[in-house]
């Protein structure tokens, strides 16, 4: 039950994250930089679905049909990195400015490491690692937090914004 409402608090965190990214954004940054995140997140979610073809479901349903982590791996890092390539190659095709091309880019591999992390998340649903999530996710959401706002504040950059999330993302990922 502990591990339930650990997850439950995580969840609850996390998104107040999500909703503070936005209003520093709004009022600190300006609402076409807000407009320019939104259109990034528009541009970026079906490919972010589709790549990760609800494995969240699969890992943990198919174990008993002996289908490994191994064959749901590579077929998840091969949708991941087309993921990316075109991410890319959407930002270097649509007509925006370098600034927006980066601030793009650099979205991209943000949400390339999210994804990457969801998998990990996927193997301990499937193992039943409540607690790991839990704790995952808090520690992602406070490095977010501090990392984000500190950007915002210091800088009023939407690429700094984007950077201190894909610095945050990279960093819980690797650890």
């Amino acid at each position: 039950m502990r591990s339930k409402m650990l997850n439950v608090f995580a969840t609850l965190l996390f998104s107040v994250n999500q909703w503070l990214q936005v209003i520093l954004i709004t009022r600190m940054i300006g609402l076409y930089e807000v407009g320019l995140f939104s259109y990034f997140l528009a541009i970026a979610a079906p490919l972010v679905l589709f790549s990760r073809f609800s494995f969240s479901d699969l890992v943990p349903t198919q174990r008993r049909y002996a289908y490994g982590y191994t064959m749901f791996a590579r077929f998840r890092n091969i949708l991941n990195h087309l993921f990316l390539l075109t991410m890319v190659g959407l930002a270097v095709f649509l007509e925006l400015t370098l600034y927006e091309t980066v601030c793009l880019i650099l979205f991209s591999l943000f949400k390339y490491y999210e994804t990457k992390e969801d998998f990990i998340y996927t193997e301990n649903i499937a193992e039943s690692n409540i607690a790991f999530l839990g704790y995952s996710k808090i520690l992602k959401s406070i490095l977010t937090i501090i990392l984000f706002a500190a950007a915002v504040f210091l800088t009023g950059s939407l690429l700094a914004a984007i950077i201190s999330l894909a610095v945050a993302q990279i960093t819980v990922y690797y650890l």
